[in-house]
């Protein structure tokens, strides 16, 4: 219910955000079987919540059940169900010895960056090339949104909206590296 309220400023659960935001993660890192609804409406908060504010609010799906995860697949930021998907491949492949397998968190226990993970010199880009380069390729264009950045770190350019024609060349270059991606899946 609080999700639906996010996005308008006037509504108290905009204002107090961060807090709510705080509580919803401690719920989502709770590695109880409990209360199921429970994290479902805190994992849906915390995905509107990443959509409006741009914090990665939604890593926190990774560690949930599979279930959870279909259930918020509609909910999530663009670029972060490539990311779920490329996480959970990625113990797939680490559990396997695979050669495309790579380090995805960090010495301190913090997610690496999505696009440090798709870098071309990387394991995974150097051993599933196609794959990595359309991850990459809409990883980079994500950035590009005002939604993400309004501007361009570097250049301080104005940041520009996805066209529809661009959106559509997204949508065919992602039908092949999930194509691919499945072949890597047990």
């Amino acid at each position: 219910m609080l999700a639906k309220y996010i996005r308008n400023a006037q509504s108290m659960t905009a204002t107090d955000l961060r807090t709510l935001s705080n509580r919803a993660v401690n719920i989502a890192k709770d590695r109880s079987t409990e209360n199921f609804a429970e994290k479902w409406g805190v994992c849906h908060f915390l995905c509107v919540a990443e959509d409006v504010t741009s914090d990665h609010q939604s890593r926190w799906l990774q560690y949930q059940v599979p279930l959870l995860q279909s259930l918020l697949a509609p909910v999530l930021p663009e670029n972060s169900f490539n990311q779920i998907v490329f996480l959970a491949l990625q113990r797939h492949l680490a559990a396997t010895g695979h050669p495309a397998a790579c380090t995805t968190v960090g010495k301190n226990g913090e997610l690496v960056d999505f696009g440090v993970t798709l870098d071309t010199s990387g394991p995974f880009s150097m051993n599933c090339p196609m794959i990595g380069d359309y991850f990459r390729d809409m990883n980079t264009r994500r950035n590009h949104l005002p939604v993400s950045h309004p501007y361009e770190k570097k250049t301080a350019a104005q940041a520009q909206h996805l066209k529809a024609q661009e959106g559509n060349q997204f949508v065919g270059k992602l039908r092949k590296a999930y194509a691919d991606l499945v072949t890597l899946m047990p």
